[in-house]
């Protein structure tokens, strides 16, 4: 269920690029638990000429977000995207899927030598992202909002700089919430 949602968000993104092709870039700034299908995702939005990606931050879920974040490197590394701000989100009580996602399966990519043992938390890559863009940002969040949340929580001037949030979940109010959503 989990890999249609996201192939989802994916393709809605596509579209938006497509439909507004005008437009050289869709800003977007991606928020994920670095789950086996946003691994994909990711992949395919580094890939797409007319979407921009400003920073990746993790949340914790499918992946913790100290292993999404060195994931999240090896990705960048091996894509030659370096240059994209990654950051580190907070920390929940782990899902019972989370090794496979840790790993992702790739060990045998090489990550970046330092990848630092203080790095960024995703607050201050998101508000830096933000803060240095003057076109609308698209945010996409693959995993939990708790990143999302916490930037509404303390700093709401930030939010306005978002043109609008896809997100893989449903309503909090949905009798059967997704994992994402009770997150």
């Amino acid at each position: 269920m989990r890999r249609h949602g996201t192939f989802g968000i994916i393709t809605g993104v596509f579209f938006i690029s497509t439909v507004f092709s005008q437009q050289a870039r869709i800003v977007t700034i991606v928020d994920t638990d670095m789950g086996l299908d946003d691994a994909r995702a990711l992949a395919l939005l580094l890939c797409s000429p007319n979407i921009e990606i400003k920073a990746i931050v993790t949340s914790d879920g499918s992946s913790s977000p100290d292993e999404g974040y060195i994931n999240i490197l090896r990705i960048l590394n091996y894509m030659n995207k370096t240059p994209i701000p990654a950051g580190i989100g907070g920390t929940a009580n782990p899902p019972p899927w989370r090794e496979k996602s840790n790993t992702l399966g790739w060990a045998q990519w090489q990550g970046p030598q330092e990848h630092g043992k203080n790095p960024p938390t995703a607050l201050s890559i998101i508000k830096g992202a933000l803060n240095h863009e003057n076109d609308p940002v698209v945010y996409i969040c693959l995993g939990p909002l708790t990143n999302l949340a916490e930037l509404l929580a303390k700093d709401k001037h930030s939010i306005t700089k978002i043109s609008r949030v896809l997100y893989f979940g449903n309503a909090p109010s949905s009798e059967n919430r997704s994992w994402n959503t009770m997150r």
